[in-house]
This record gives C-alpha cells, structure tokens and sequence, in this order.
C-alpha cells in the first residue's frame, strides 16, 4: 500500500518519502483522532441583551420614600478565543448568542452582568465580515481573543432615574425605570489559514485515505471508485512528549480540475492551508 502511494502520489524527492516511512513506523500506540473538516463557517452572532431596571420605593418614615430600585446587569459578550485543542469549526454552531443580564431588584440590588460566551477557535483563524467579503483579523497566537459581538447595557432603575431631578417630592417618588438594551449583532465568516502540518495531495485511487487510516484513528471511506473522499479529512497523530502531528487527505485533482472536471478547484483554498 505505502509503494502504491509514493508512486502514484505528488512525494518524489527522498526526504518525503523517508518522512513518511517514519511516521508509519512510529506511529503513537495511543492511535489518533479523526474529523471530517470544516475549514469555513458563516454565523451569526448577538450579545446578550441587558437586564431590565426595576422600580421599587422604600418606605423610610410615615410620610416620607425614597427610591431604591437597582440597575440591571450588563449582557454577556460573545468573544472568539483561539486554542490549539481545536482543528476545525465542526464544534460551532452558526447562530452564537450572548447570556442576558439579571433584573435589578429592590434594597438597591444591582441585576448579574450575563456571563460571556468564550467561542475556542483554532490558532491561525481568520475572522472576516460576510457582508463586505473582507477580513477583519487574523488571529495567530495561542489565546489570542476578538470580540465578536458586545453585550447590550443594563437598564436604569428608578434609584438612578431619580438623580436626573434635582430638588422637590418629585426625586423621592420617580418611578421610573429603564429597559435593558439589545446586544449588538454582527454577521462573521471565519476561515482556516492553516488545516494541517501535512497534506496528502494526489490522483484519485492513489491510496491517501488508505495512508491516513494506516498512520492514525482517521477513518475515510475507501472504495474502489475514484473520488470516494468529497471533502477533507484530519488525521491526528500522537507521539510522545504530548507532539501531535495533523495529516489531511485531500480530495482528488485531475488535470482540468480549474475548468470544472473532477470536483473542479474548489479544494485549492484547501491546498494552500497546507
């Protein structure tokens, strides 16, 4: 099987040959990981809306109040954080919503800020608008975070309505209060700059799922009919010292794929992430 695929795929020079060879040899006995790629996601993205103000007044003596209804907590943002446990998209789901803020409540007790939603997203993703097609960052660095979508603010509480009127009864019987506000929203892309350390690139039938599943838990369907892999797969390696190695097979290309033949060029994205 290995001869069949230096033969027929694109490693000709010696040094290629002998990489892989090693790796068949020393291949982790703790296996590997196998996902079906998702190298490009659309989603659309919302804060968290902000907690309502409440109004609420204190009686303090027999004719005399005082407001005391507290803000509402802030909604939580949603940020994307870049990780090297992730290889992929395929953990996200398109629409990403912020967590609401509390309500404020009586005895000046201010609402909960919403929590943020923190997104992992592989290290090298590029974060774009899909309305304009251009990209915003890019984001190469372990932890690296971009703030996708702010949560909306807390609504006032009657409390702090109050301190809008200066003197009189008025200030000490406001009852007004505030309405949290909506989180922003943003539409985003993000793209995968880099899918793998290695790629398996060649003709159909020249053994590349068979060379992924050999070398690690990846596990693409093989037939004996060319162009069995649609989309790419990674093959995760481990090895010791905690080193990972990923391998994507690629699909198939022909001579003509620019021109629509095969699965035509739309995996050529694919090839220069290698």
């Amino acid at each position: 099987m290995l001869g069949s695929f230096l033969k027929n795929c694109c490693v000709r020079n010696v040094e290629s040959k002998t990489i892989i060879k090693q790796l068949l040899r020393y291949k982790s006995s703790r296996g590997g990981a196998e996902s079906s790629l998702i190298d490009y996601l659309e989603l659309e993205i919302r804060g968290g809306r902000g907690g309502g103000g409440c109004s609420s007044i204190l009686k303090i003596q027999r004719n005399k109040t005082k407001p005391d209804g507290a803000d509402g907590g802030d909604g939580g943002s949603v940020l994307l954080k870049t990780s090297r446990n992730r290889l992929d998209f395929s953990h996200i789901p398109s629409e990403l919503i912020g967590r609401s803020g509390g309500a404020g409540s009586g005895k000046n007790k201010k609402g909960e800020r919403g929590s943020d939603l923190i997104v992992p997203i592989p290290v090298g993703s590029i974060v774009g608008c899909q309305l304009s097609q251009k990209p915003l960052i890019e984001l190469e660095t372990e932890d690296e975070m971009f703030l996708a979508a702010k949560g909306g603010r807390g609504g006032r509480g009657n409390r702090s309505m109050s301190r809008q009127i200066s003197f009189g009864r008025d200030r000490y019987d406001c009852r007004e209060k505030e309405e949290g506000e909506e989180g922003l929203s943003s539409m985003l892309y993000l793209e995968m700059k880099i899918i793998a350390d290695i790629g398996l690139v060649g003709l159909p039938n020249a053994g590349k799922s068979s060379l992924l599943r050999a070398i690690s838990g990846a596990k693409p369907k093989i037939a004996s009919y060319p162009f069995t892999t649609l989309r790419p797969h990674v093959g995760v390696m481990h090895y010791d010292g905690y080193y990972r190695v990923r391998m994507a097979d690629i699909p198939g290309l022909i001579e003509g794929s620019s021109l629509g033949r095969g699965l035509g060029f739309s995996f050529f994205k694919t090839h220069r992430s290698l």
